[in-house]
């Protein structure tokens, strides 16, 4: 379990310094296929530990790997057969070097129509945490140990900013939105407070919602949304401060 705990480590204790980019990326074919994808970069703290000199030569890491979901699906005990079905083309793309100070964990899900985007996007929010560790344990070839509980408490992985938005998308319209009543409880997770007060030390955390569309977008709302030239690309790009002072900056409403 040696290089399990600590991958899982690395991730966790880089997450709590507060500085780490989180790119969300939505991409829409015109027959409505497409791709759905989550990137976590935390290089930034990696490569600082790599320049310090930080950690023993026993704790180096290397890790390059692409890891099917579909690998370890079976044994997810909380997920429904359609919400197994959403994610059995799901990879997750994991590269943790110490020596080059890289720490990359980018998941990709491809889906075949628009009604499939947020029901996607609600089975990562609420299996994410479980599916980090189970991907890690695969690329390691290590077991992971009580990791079977979804519910993401007191593992930031389950508490990304993105959580506290529903996703809504329909043919000709995509939407983000405030989750008011979890909202209203964000005083209450532990590991996001954790990750607000290493941002408040110097760290960042950005989240970016890229957003790629077969046609020109005809209408917009949304404090933070910029378009590209062509109106058929949609970057939305927030700090964790907006989330706790307005978090309508991270809201939209896009037509297109």
């Amino acid at each position: 379990m040696k290089q399990l705990l600590i991958a899982t480590g690395l991730c966790v204790s880089i997450l709590f310094t507060g500085c780490l980019d989180l790119t969300q990326e939505l991409t829409i074919s015109e027959d409505g296929s497409g791709e759905l994808s989550g990137k976590m970069d935390m290089s930034e703290v990696m490569a600082m530990i790599t320049q310090m000199g930080g950690g023993s030569e026993k704790d180096k890491l290397a890790i390059d790997s692409a890891v099917l979901f579909s690998s370890f699906l079976d044994s997810a005990k909380d997920l429904s057969p359609d919400e197994k079905a959403l994610l059995k083309d799901a990879v997750l793309n994991i590269k943790i070097n110490t020596e080059e100070g890289k720490c990359l964990l980018d998941t990709k899900v491809p889906f075949k129509k628009i009604s499939d985007i947020d029901r996607i996007n609600l089975v990562m929010q609420k299996y994410n945490s479980v599916a980090m560790d189970k991907a890690i344990s695969k690329a390691t070839g290590e077991n992971p140990a009580g990791t079977d509980q979804a519910n993401g408490k007191d593992n930031p992985f389950g508490s990304m900013p993105e959580n506290y938005f529903e996703l809504k998308c329909s043919e000709g319209k995509i939407s983000r939105t405030l989750k008011k009543e979890k909202y209203a409880k964000i005083g209450e997770d532990s590991t996001l407070a954790k990750m607000k007060e290493g941002a408040e030390m110097g760290g960042t955390i950005n989240s970016t919602f890229i957003i790629n569309l077969p046609g020109p977008v005809k209408k917009f709302t949304g404090k933070n949304v910029k378009l590209s030239d062509d109106k058929k690309k949609i970057t939305v790009v927030n700090t964790l401060d907006e989330l706790f002072d307005d978090a309508s900056k991270y809201e939209f409403t896009i037509e297109y």
